[in-house]
């Protein structure tokens, strides 16, 4: 049983809102995987998210970290329904750099097949 202590949650989305210019590709992708870890559909800050990650993982090198990131993006935009066709397209774009790169460890593989089948 998961125990949600919204008024928690919602001082997290405010603080992460306003130091969203401080967080980095790890920070951002977290915060993401954790409110859709626990279905919750904050969309200011999630589209604050991805409109900050998506930038810095378009011009990251390729590694595991960027493949996990992506990852970690695709899976909670699937799973929190909010995956748009510009955003996914985004995501497909860098995963198959990173695929190139051989940076794709399995997880990140099973996270990002699970997220397009689901989005599909």
């Amino acid at each position: 049983m998961v125990l949600i202590d919204y008024p928690l949650i919602s001082a997290i989305s405010a603080a992460s809102l306003a130091q969203i210019h401080r967080m980095n590709q790890q920070d951002l992708s977290n915060t993401f995987w954790s409110f859709a870890q626990l279905e919750i559909q904050d969309v200011p800050l999630i589209c604050a998210i991805a409109g900050r990650v998506l930038p810095m993982l378009s011009s990251a090198r390729p590694s595991s970290d960027v493949a996990r990131d992506l990852a970690l993006l695709a899976w909670s935009l699937a799973k929190l329904e909010l995956a748009t066709r510009r955003l996914m397209s985004a995501i497909a774009d860098q995963t198959l750099k990173q695929i190139e790169a051989r940076t794709c460890g399995p997880q990140a593989l099973a996270n990002t097949a699970w997220a397009f089948a689901t989005y599909a």
